[in-house]
């Protein structure tokens, strides 16, 4: 039995479709570089524990990224995923 994609699913009660996606993601990108500049323009003021600590709040989205790969090269949840590897994910979703 194939799968076919859709321009949009409901799961849980939550719709996606691709557009909501990609603005949802852009947005989320765009909001996380601008907190990374403004981390880095005080940094010398609040001193590099408290940097680590702030710039830590983004690595749920490297699970996220790590997750996606994962699914994208077909490895199972206990693969360790490098940098390398991500970029061959991307590379192929994009494709």
């Amino acid at each position: 039995m194939m799968i076919s994609p859709r321009k949009s699913v409901c799961d849980l009660g939550v719709s996606f479709d691709t557009g909501l996606t990609k603005i949802h993601i852009s947005k989320l990108v765009s909001s996380c570089y601008h907190w990374l500049r403004r981390i880095r323009q005080v940094c010398q003021l609040i001193g590099q524990s408290v940097t680590q600590q702030l710039v830590s709040t983004i690595e749920p989205l490297q699970h996220v990224m790590d997750a996606a790969a994962q699914v994208v090269m077909n490895l199972s949840l206990h693969d360790h995923v490098n940098c390398e590897t991500s970029i061959e994910a991307v590379t192929l979703a994009a494709s």
